[in-house]
């Protein structure tokens, strides 16, 4: 009998263990594939670790949509195995509830009865309890459990109840198996010790063995060592040489931590009699290409050898790797954590400075080891480093997330939340702190895992569901949103794409959030971001967000307008919408006046200006600004004005009130292109660029900031960018003229919109010197969105000059935690040294300096950054390598040294 395309696809995912490609981390990441799983005996079931596979894969860097596609044909090739088996009907309806592609027509096979009901999952609990099989049933209800958070701890220890009722001792380890990464601290040595028991009770002594090694990870080290003892007991009775061939092979990466167990599992090996098997069992390769070799030799036809260097090599290799284990990064996290020397540190760095280092278990065990023992510094340095923790390595990184250093509690959040953008609500906190870190590979990737790899307005969909947050997480967004809007910009951003990448499907969060507001009691100020981040409704939260609206006050329809504002911008894209104008005309919206924004194009500012300076000319009495200021707000676009127009172009007008607080995807500018940004020059008003700075030094005096979405510093800003791209030294003169030096600086360090801080470090680059603090503003915008960073490293690799004495600071600076401060401060110390006005003196301690720093340790590092503009899949955001920190060093002592 032919294999059905279902059998083909369940046993080539049951032995994705065998592919060695999984390990390529610039295609694959995030992926967790058992690598010793139970055997795939067919029969009509689908294996836990298939489904895993299915569930798991992310594929980013290769391509971000296979998860989609293969979650697709995966249930499609399903369906007539689960007709067979109906026991399999609720775990297969749970895992298609993340299918955007073929959803339908899965349910349209499987289960038409429940195509049309709203609540699915609860059709799906209502299968789950009519399954008879405990094995099944106990299995469908930790799937269900996954996806409904708000009854998960219910569903889970119903789980467990069905899941100790199963005969079958393997069956019953399997699904305790899975169980026990979300059981309670309470019961979770009560839980691990009935698995353990199931494990021990196994007949087959292949199965009895697997189970032993991968229960092992969960266990402390004396207890772990006892069952893998066990687990090379139960691998020696294996009569079928092939079969313990492969489980020795398994076990290796759970033998190398003890070397007098990988010694037992060799003399077992070696009793192997089928020469291939025990090269298998051994790990060795050669042996079996030296048996095929003459074969191998015959498909050349006699043409140039290539298959005897190929043979060598293995050979070669088999030897450094069967007498010297430690060659491999498992075996040098073991030699570090018990000997924590400079130079196992500096190897073990070098290893991961491009692509990190993967938390493996072996990993993590080094480095827990060292935490214990007190050797917190030790660890500290790897930490930007480390990433995705394989399955075994996460119970021990979760009791990282309460280690009384903050840094290594921060990047544990960040370890579990980085695969699959994983927010929960013991990780949030750690992700947003991280965000204010000065390690720049921390603090990038805790932004990508915020705020994801596009952050344009119009994408294909959003990443989060709230129904599938925790209440926790989405207040303690809000609050950071309220906490950092005047202290840090950067971070105010971030956690404001983040909430761009919800869709609120929860009714009852809105509901909630304008009852808080509206009585004032409670965590106001996060209920009031929350409500105002709102970008994507689905068609039941709609109802409730319109009800709240109506029924709120002042303070909560300020805040609904302006999500009102998002959910109507055109190129937000969204599965629901409705047009908010036939009922947003009924209300009063009085009071509510401060909603307002300027439009884009033509510029309001320049309009402004222009129509001020005609006045003047009239009228010499009068003031430019105050009359600039009068004539700009007859642009400005109202919530009042929303109520004036059309019924059917209220949405319009809303939308063009959240378009003026947007800009350009791979340019961090609010103009389109070079003709709407030139567009912003009068040639016949020779006053305007003096008028201009004049305003915009006036305006920021009072406030660096916008006015919520009246841009009118930003606008002000990128305009006078423009004038003085065109004439540099005339802007230099003017910001003399006005003191705009300070302004500026300030500017770039709190102003609130990514186009204004780029327009601001512009600004400064043109003026023909700087002050120290303007440097150290340039320099604090290096942790900044990725524009303004580019901004800043423009103006500080090309400075003119700096006023007052900064080499010292510049030379502490070479050794700052920020591998791009360290950098640029190279940089500009190069600059000073090949000045002809640095005196030989100073040149010689910059020299001094840069050589030392070449030589120390903490110089070692690499330098990282973003790439990609965020527009689209093609074009996300990613962490991108620079090269070495001692490297950029020593260019920078080469150049003043007069070598380059």
């Amino acid at each position: 009998m032919a294999a059905s395309s279902a059998d083909l696809i369940v046993h080539s995912l049951a032995l994705l263990h065998q592919t060695q490609n999984l390990t390529w981390s610039e295609y694959i990441t995030s992926w967790f594939v058992e690598r010793l799983p139970p055997r795939f005996t067919p029969r009509s079931d689908i294996p836990l670790e298939v489904i895993d596979a299915v569930e798991n894969i992310n594929t980013e860097k290769l391509r971000p949509d296979l998860r989609e596609a293969l979650r697709s044909v995966f249930l499609d090739a399903m369906v007539p195995l689960v007709k067979t088996n109906s026991n399999l009907l609720p775990e297969t309806l749970t895992l298609n509830l993340l299918n955007t592609e073929s959803g339908e027509s899965v349910i349209q096979s499987l289960a038409p009865q429940i195509r049309n009901s709203y609540d699915k999952p609860a059709r799906i609990l209502e299968m789950i309890n009519q399954v008879e099989d405990p094995y099944f049933r106990s299995r469908a209800l930790l799937r269900l459990a996954r996806y409904l958070p708000f009854r998960f701890g219910h569903l889970f220890n119903q789980s467990l109840e069905v899941a100790r009722t199963i005969n079958d001792p393997h069956l019953r380890c399997r699904v305790f198996e899975y169980l026990l990464p979300s059981i309670p601290t309470s019961s979770y040595d009560q839980i691990l010790e009935e698995t353990l028991l199931s494990a021990r009770t196994i007949s087959d002594p292949d199965d009895k063995a697997r189970a032993l090694a991968r229960l092992s990870r969960f266990c402390l080290e004396g207890q772990e060592k006892s069952l893998l003892q066990n687990a090379l007991l139960a691998a020696s009775n294996i009569a079928d040489e092939y079969q313990k061939a492969e489980i020795l092979q398994g076990l290796h990466q759970f033998l190398i931590s003890y070397p007098d167990l990988l010694a037992q599992s060799r003399v077992i090996a070696r009793q192997i009699s089928d020469s291939w098997s025990r090269a298998k069992a051994l790990g060795l390769r050669s042996p079996q290409l030296l048996q095929i070799h003459p074969q191998l030799q015959k498909t050349l036809g006699g043409s140039v050898d290539l298959w005897s260097p190929l043979v060598l090599g293995t050979i070669v290799n088999d030897l450094l790797t069967y007498f010297n284990e430690a060659i491999n990064l498992d075996g040098q996290w073991l030699a570090l954590a018990n000997s924590p020397e400079q130079s196992k540190i500096a190897n073990l760095y070098e290893a991961g400075i491009e692509r990190g280092l993967t938390l493996t278990y072996a990993a993590v065990r080094a480095l827990d080891q060292l935490l214990n023992s007190g050797d917190e510094e030790t660890v500290r340095q790897f930490l930007p480093l480390l990433q995705d923790p394989t399955q075994d390595a996460l119970p021990t990184i979760e009791t990282w997330l309460n280690h009384w250093d903050e840094n290594i509690a921060n990047h544990a959040a960040l370890f579990l939340s980085e695969n699959e953008r994983r927010l929960t609500p013991q990780t949030i906190d750690g992700l947003i702190a991280l965000l204010n870190s000065r390690e720049d590979r921390s603090r990038i990737r805790a932004s990508l895992v915020l705020a994801g790899g596009i952050t344009a307005v119009k994408r294909e969909k959003r990443f989060f569901r709230t129904s599938e947050l925790d209440s926790y997480v989405l207040e303690a967004l809000g609050q950071a949103i309220h906490d950092y809007k005047n202290e840090s910009p950067f971070v105010r951003g971030i956690i404001f794409s983040t909430q761009y990448d919800f869709i609120h499907d929860n009714p009852n969060f809105i509901e909630e959030w304008a009852k808080t507001l509206q009585s004032n009691e409670g965590n106001v100020s996060a209920a009031e971001e929350n409500l105002v981040g709102i970008a994507e409704l689905t068609s039941e939260t709609w109802q409730t967000f319109r009800q709240a609206f109506e029924n709120g006050n002042k303070q909560v329809q300020k805040a609904m307008l302006f999500a009102l504002c998002w959910l109507s911008l055109e190129n937000n894209t969204q599965s629901y919408t409705e047009d908010p104008g036939s009922w947003l005309k009924t209300l009063n919206l009085d009071g509510l006046e401060d909603v307002c924004a300027l439009p884009r194009v033509p510029c309001p500012i320049i309009q402004s200006s222009v129509s001020a300076l005609q006045q003047k000319r009239n009228n010499p009495e009068i003031g430019l600004i105050e009359t600039a200021e009068k004539a700009l707000k007859t642009y400005t676009i109202t919530a009042a004005q929303t109520l004036a127009v059309q019924g059917d172009e209220v949405k319009n007008l809303l939308g063009e009130i959240a378009t003026s607080v947007t800009y350009w995807s791979g340019t961090g500018s609010i103009f389109k292109d070079a003709s709407e940004k030139y567009a912003v020059l009068v040639e016949d008003e020779p006053e305007i660029f003096s008028f201009l700075v004049s305003w915009l030094a006036k305006t920021l005096s009072t406030s660096v900031c916008n006015d919520g979405y009246f841009w009118k510093h930003t606008l002000l800003l990128a305009d006078v960018a423009v004038y003085s791209e065109r004439s540099p030294a005339t802007f230099a003169n003017l910001a003399g003229d006005f003191n705009l030096e300070p302004l500026l600086a300030e500017a770039v360090k709190k102003h609130n919109s990514i186009p204004g801080r780029v327009a601001a470090i512009q600004l400064i680059s043109h003026l023909n010197r700087i002050s120290a603090d303007t440097l150290d503003a340039l320099q604090q915008a290096l942790l900044d969105d990725h524009y303004v960073r580019e901004a800043a490293m423009e103006t500080l690799t090309r400075l003119q000059r700096i006023e007052g004495e900064v080499v010292d600071s510049l030379i502490k600076r070479l050794y700052d935690q920020s591998a791009t401060v360290a950098y640029t401060s190279a940089r500009v110390l190069s600059l000073l040294g090949r000045s002809d006005k640095t005196k030989p003196q100073q040149r010689q301690r910059i020299i001094t300096a840069l050589a030392d720093a070449v030589r120390a340790s903490q110089s070692q590092r690499g330098i990282y950054t973003i790439s990609g503009t965020g527009a689209d899949q093609a074009s996300h955001l990613r962490l991108f390598y620079q090269g070495r920190l001692d490297q950029a060093f020593f260019q920078a002592l080469l150049e003043v040294s007069g070598v380059l």
